[in-house]
């Protein structure tokens, strides 16, 4: 009995000091600037070790042992820790946050807080409206989520020229790239009636008001097939301008790969 419970023991003490050590190290990555790129870990992981994890946690269920080699790893960090980032970057392991995932941090800047941004941001940035835009320093891409009741937006993630802007600028680069969006919805739907529904419609100013007598009068096949074209037309363009986008981030990924 006594000997279960010093197993026991062990245990929680040893999977406690291994996550005191992970969440250490999180929060110094994070306090740093930088975020954990955990699918590159996971690859390089399985590349060097396929059972080094499964390892990891047998080791932590071996009475003494368990102890010995937590003591071991957290009486080492300090000398690891002042090379952890370039470590990881040499391995490109990790990343620049973005400004907006460190203000998320710096609220409460723990260890735990550090994956928690970490994951629920991914999953925001995942859901979030995207503007892709060229301009003559390059590509940009906003990431922003809008509140439907209050139109309160939140950009999540930047990337090219638009990062370097301030927040303020980027809120106003979202609202002229939204205005140019509905003039640019605008003028497929002019195409899309003139060419499918033979609707006249001699200039802009009359554009408008054109589309809204088409849904006024129109049946609902019609809107329908209305709507189905547009979609097709808009996709077009989207699907030309994320070709463009993937294309850059490729070049772009490859040159850094050959820069290190």
């Amino acid at each position: 009995m006594g000997f279960f419970i010093f197993w026991l023991g062990s245990i929680i003490l040893s999977f406690g000091a291994e996550l005191k050590y992970e969440f250490r190290m999180f929060k110094d990555i994070a306090d740093a600037g930088y975020k954990l790129d955990f699918e590159r870990i996971n690859e390089l992981k399985n590349h060097i070790d396929p059972n080094a994890a499964k390892r990891t946690v047998l080791s932590l269920f071996i009475p003494l042992y368990n102890l010995g080699v937590m003591t071991k790893k957290l009486a080492l960090y300090p000398r690891i820790q002042p090379h952890l980032i370039d470590s990881l970057a040499i391995l490109d392991a990790c990343h620049e946050m973005d400004r907006y995932e460190r203000r998320e941090y710096e609220k409460k800047p723990t260890g735990l807080n550090a994956v928690l941004v970490f994951a629920f941001w991914e999953k925001r940035v995942g859901q979030a409206v995207i503007f892709s835009f060229e301009s003559e320093n390059g590509i940009s891409q906003i990431y922003y989520e809008e509140n439907k009741k209050t139109n309160e937006v939140t950009i999540l993630k930047t990337s090219g020229p638009v990062s370097k802007l301030s927040y303020e600028e980027q809120i106003e680069k979202i609202e002229e790239l939204k205005s140019s969006l509905r003039d640019d919805i605008v003028e497929k739907s002019k195409e899309v009636l003139t060419q499918n529904f033979d609707v006249e419609i001699k200039n802009d100013a009359d554009a408008s008001q054109e589309i809204r007598q088409f849904f006024e009068t129109s049946s609902q096949n019609d809107e329908k097939r209305f709507l189905l074209e547009l979609f097709d037309k808009l996709g077009e363009e989207q699907e030309t301008r994320q070709k463009h986008v993937s294309e850059h981030e490729m070049t772009r990924k490859r040159d850094r790969k050959e820069q290190k």
